[in-house]
């Protein structure tokens, strides 16, 4: 057939590119070999059409193999063992979950929610995890979405900002738009052929066991869904480690592979899915609202926290109706990410009155942001770093009696693991009888998902750069305000 012609030679290519190359080659004569056993069968009538089609695509993709190139290594997308556990748990009938990652998700309003987007073969769910204490306006969550019930998929892009994913939800759900703004350019379309084959699929297919099962393709990373037979050995102690090793494994290390309930014991980052494991097993309602693991939170409802503040102090010459005129400007928070951040390439949206949580404005920016230098050499040793992150801050805000609450939740995309975590920081100006204000700041790392137990030291590096470095901005934030409300 005249096949594999375009090799070139793989003198001067990158290693990558030439592996690429080999991988295609060896994948499309697979190909040209089953059509030749084929070819040479006595088959029904109206086959020797079929081949033509069959021989015509491959051609075609012979063509298209010409630019085939290898995936980015982004591994953390990919569920680790012990979450499939998990997402059985939640969703017993959710299927075989294939990717989880950071989401910003609305229902077709300006009220974005951080959190975290399960795809599986079976559909999909989106979280942003419970908040201790909150109205069920505080999480913003869609339950189990399976792929027929969305109708409709398709993408929307303007100007620079990140593209967003509109799906039309059928199935007599209180909501009929979601929103999805997927953080990793590219994987919106992943998620659009995804969605195009489930629906081309119809049905999905019952074996023998009664269980149902999609035949999944190679895409990207090399997601597949596993036949139900291999579920087990998949899940298994020694199935599916990370591949990253550790500098210094635990001693007990190999007396915990051995013990069949080890993985409740190794100490894991929380994530959404164990807080909404947990309230299943509890058997709370499903709207997950109450009694929920005091480790998460979701969307940022602008109320003072109940733990202790991460610092404090005292603005006598800074009134309330200072901060909330301040604040309230469209102006003042993108020139303290101008100033602060290093930033770039900011698109700002303007403020909105929020349908989730009442008497709260909400606005989202997202930007470029030039990433700190000053990185430890053993974290340097386990991830690669690039020099600059795309990034979305949503913000709300609420200004009543009880003085200027400011929630905002940041979101680093680019970086290695940025899609397993949000920082959320809550700045209170409360009211002092003396006209002035004192401010309380409130700092914490919520984990959407977890790190494999290798990354310990980047989960320590994370939190706190998160905090020491949100204290040093506030002072910035502070002139700012007092030169936009003194005016």
């Amino acid at each position: 057939m005249g096949c594999f012609s375009w090799i070139p030679c793989i003198g001067g290519q990158a290693a990558k590119d030439a592996r690429a190359q080999k991988q295609a080659r060896a994948g499309l004569q697979d190909i040209v070999k089953g059509y030749r056993q084929i070819a040479k069968l006595d088959l029904p009538a109206g086959a020797a059409s079929v081949l033509a089609d069959v021989r015509r695509n491959i051609i075609g993709l012979e063509k298209i193999l010409r630019d085939a190139k290898m995936p980015k290594p982004r591994q953390w997308l990919l569920p680790l063992p012990q979450e499939q556990t998990d997402w059985e748990a939640v969703f017993p009938k959710g299927g075989f979950l294939l990717r989880r990652q950071m989401c910003m998700a609305s229902f077709g309003d300006e009220d974005w929610a951080v959190g975290c987007l399960f795809i599986s073969d079976f559909g999909i769910a989106f979280d942003s995890g419970p908040i201790v204490g909150q109205s069920a306006a505080a999480t913003f969550e869609t339950g189990f979405l399976p792929w027929q019930d969305l109708p409709s998929l398709s993408k929307s892009q303007a100007g620079k900002a990140k593209a967003v994913v509109t799906a039309t939800v059928a199935g007599g759900r209180k909501f009929s738009k979601l929103c999805l703004q997927l953080s990793i350019q590219g994987d919106e379309e992943w998620l659009l052929e995804f969605w195009k084959l489930r629906m081309a699929s119809g049905k999905a297919h019952v074996d023998e066991g009664g269980d149902e099962s999609w035949s999944v393709p190679d895409m990207d990373e090399g997601v597949r869904v596993p036949p139900p037979s291999m579920k087990i050995r998949l899940m298994s102690p020694s199935a599916n480690r990370d591949k990253v090793e550790p500098e210094a494994p635990p001693t007990n290390f190999t007396t915990q592979l051995e013990d069949d309930n080890r993985g409740e014991r190794l100490h894991r980052t929380g994530s959404i899915l164990v807080a909404r494991r947990k309230t299943v097993q509890q058997k709370v309602d499903r709207r997950w609202t109450e009694n929920l693991s005091s480790g998460f939170a979701g969307t940022p409802t602008a109320e003072t926290p109940s733990n202790a503040p991460t610092s404090c102090q005292k603005l006598e010459d800074m009134s309330q109706e200072m901060v909330g005129k301040a604040l309230e400007d469209d102006e003042c928070l993108v020139r303290f990410i101008t100033e602060t951040l290093k930033s770039s390439e900011i698109s700002p949206m303007p403020w909105a009155k929020s349908r989730m949580v009442d008497s709260t404005l909400v606005r989202k920016i997202t930007f470029m942001m030039k990433l700190p230098d000053d990185v430890p050499r053993v974290v340097k040793r386990l991830i690669s770093l690039p020099e600059s992150s795309s990034v979305t801050m949503l913000y709300r805000l609420r200004n009543d009696s009880n003085g200027v609450v400011l929630t905002y939740q940041t979101c680093t995309h680019d970086v290695t693991f940025g899609e397993n975590f949000r920082v959320q920081e809550t700045l209170v100006f409360a009211p002092l009888g003396n006209g002035g204000t004192e401010l309380k700041r409130f700092a914490e790392v919520v984990w959407v998902a977890p790190l494999p137990w290798t990354m310990g030291s980047i989960r320590t590096y994370i939190e706190d750069k998160a905090k020491s470095d949100g204290a040093k901005s506030v002072c910035k934030l502070v002139d700012i305000i007092k030169e936009i409300g003194g005016k």
